[in-house]
């Protein structure tokens, strides 16, 4: 039987060494010895840290690996530098989760919240479905990693999806594809409106440029050779688009000339 090699990460400030391994927070001074320091006077100097260092937030990303230092000061100095808003909640979320408490996620999702930001980089589909079940649109509409949404909940997916689709004329092939995965003739009629371009230069309701393409999966693939695909002539010089198109029936494609 393998054994599974742990994960571990470090950051050094002052004298001393952070260290996670598997999450398990330790201390550790120069020669290398352990030391005790409460878990919220080392939050609270290293936001002391980064509030005087901003570039000193990156050396401890992701913070969801030091989670159990997590402080008040500690989550405004990293809203304050605009740091990695989906990786501090998955900390604030598993230090409630170890306490049995729920203090800091509520507070550092309504710091958030009220900067009006939105959120790109993925939060665990655990932590994620803490943030739905609790502030359901609120958490939604700045979340912008469709996939860990569709894991959670492919309805609340599918009506993201619709009510930014008309805001939108770049479109991802997932997005068409959660909207296959609820309503397929709304995808249909979305795909009849949408081209493979080169960029998004083009005049079309929607375009799906070339780069995309990379991320189509087998399930994006059994979806266009069920509802077929237009393509812009000027994107078949792209080698991405030629290869991507040999993977889709022929009679399914569409290339459009003008």
């Amino acid at each position: 039987m393998r054994i599974r090699e742990k994960k571990k990460y470090s950051v050094n400030f002052d004298n001393y060494k952070l260290i996670s391994l598997d999450g398990e927070i330790s201390l550790a001074n120069e020669m290398g010895l352990k030391v005790n320091l409460p878990l919220s006077d080392i939050g609270d100097r290293i936001a002391e840290i980064i509030r005087s260092d901003p570039y000193f937030y990156y050396k401890i990303i992701p913070v969801s690996k030091y989670y159990e230092i997590i402080t008040y000061r500690l989550i405004d100095n990293i809203i304050e530098v605009g740091g990695f808003y989906g990786d501090l909640l998955e900390a604030c979320y598993l230090k409630d989760k170890k306490k049995g408490e729920d203090i800091y996620l509520p507070y550092a999702f309504n710091k958030i919240f009220t900067k009006r930001v939105k959120i790109y980089d993925p939060i665990s589909d655990e932590a994620l479905q803490k943030l739905i079940e609790r502030y359901d649109w609120e958490f939604i509409r700045i979340y912008e990693v469709i996939r860990g949404i569709f894991r959670v909940s492919r309805e609340k997916a599918y009506k993201k999806v619709i009510e930014e689709l008309d805001s939108s004329k770049e479109l991802d092939l997932f997005r068409i594809f959660v909207i296959y995965n609820v309503n397929r003739s709304e995808a249909k009629k979305i795909i009849e409106e949408s081209v493979i371009t080169p960029n998004v230069k083009y005049d079309y309701k929607h375009v799906i440029p070339r780069w995309e393409l990379q991320y189509a999966d087998e399930d994006i693939l059994h979806m266009l050779n069920d509802l077929g695909v237009k393509v812009h002539k000027d994107s078949l010089k792209y080698n991405e688009v030629r290869n991507f198109i040999e993977k889709i029936d022929k009679n399914k494609i569409i290339i459009i000339e003008n």
